[in-house]
This record gives C-alpha cells, sequence and structure tokens, in this order.
C-alpha cells in the first residue's frame, strides 16, 4: 500500500494554481517644477521675527549659478557607494543641509535664520522639492 508522504502539518498535497502576475511598470515621471515653487508649510514660520508676520508657505524663485556661489555651492551632490563584481555602480545622492538652508534664502526672500526655526518636516519637504532641481533629467 504506498502512502503519500506527509508533510509538515500533515496537510494533504493539492495542485496549486499560481495567477500570473501583471508586470511592474515604472512610477510615473515627476511633473517639472513650475517657478515659482510654492511649498505650504505645517507650521508657520515668521518673516522677519514678528509674531504679525507669519508665512504659511515659502515661495522659491528658480536658482541662478549666483545663487549657488552665495550658498557655499551645489547643495546636490552624487557619490559612488558600491561596484559589484559585474560593474555596475550603485549611486547616493547627498544633500549638503547647509547649503540648501543658505540657498533657500536667496530663494525665499527669508532670512536664515528665520528658516532655521522650520519644523523639520517643512525643511524636508521643501529641500527633496528643490533637490530635483539639480539632479540630471
Amino acid at each position: 500500500m504506498n502512502k503519500p508522504p506527509i508533510r509538515e502539518g500533515f496537510v494533504k498535497d493539492e495542485p496549486v494554481e499560481i495567477e500570473a502576475t501583471a508586470t511592474e511598470t515604472p512610477p510615473p515621471p515627476l511633473p517639472e517644477d513650475e517657478w515659482p515653487l510654492i511649498v505650504p508649510l505645517r507650521k508657520p514660520i515668521s518673516r522677519n521675527g514678528s509674531a504679525h508676520d507669519m508665512v504659511k508657505e515659502l515661495s522659491f524663485r528658480e536658482p541662478t549659478t549666483g545663487d549657488l556661489l552665495t550658498a557655499g555651492g551645489n547643495p546636490v551632490g552624487v557619490e559612488m557607494t558600491e561596484l559589484n563584481s559585474a560593474g555596475d555602480a550603485i549611486y547616493n545622492w547627498k544633500m549638503d543641509d547647509a547649503k540648501m538652508v543658505r540657498l533657500m534664502a536667496s530663494l525665499s526672500g527669508i532670512l536664515e535664520p528665520f528658516l532655521k526655526k522650520m519644523d523639520p518636516r517643512d525643511y524636508t519637504t521643501a529641500a527633496y522639492r528643490l533637490r530635483r532641481f539639480f539632479m540630471p533629467g
């Protein structure tokens, strides 16, 4: 008498149909930024130290080379983090936060000390929106 092999959990083998899954499609490209670039803030900040002059969104004009020089250089760079045996390189985008805040001050007209009081989530949102400008298309 042939007994079927006992599987873990004593479950009888049954054929399983595997449905073909659709191949993943790449995400749609990010929309082109329009200038001025408007970034709403979670927490308003003061424009000039006055509680009566609060800003609820940052408005950035398009950067120029002069803005980069004023900020101390390009706030976004790339570094190679790994080179595998097949010769494929893996890159990591790096952001220099000090340069980014200086650039934000130039582009928004809000002094750097007031931008430094931003909620970190607001800073990150604005910095990553601006970062796209400096990445190759």
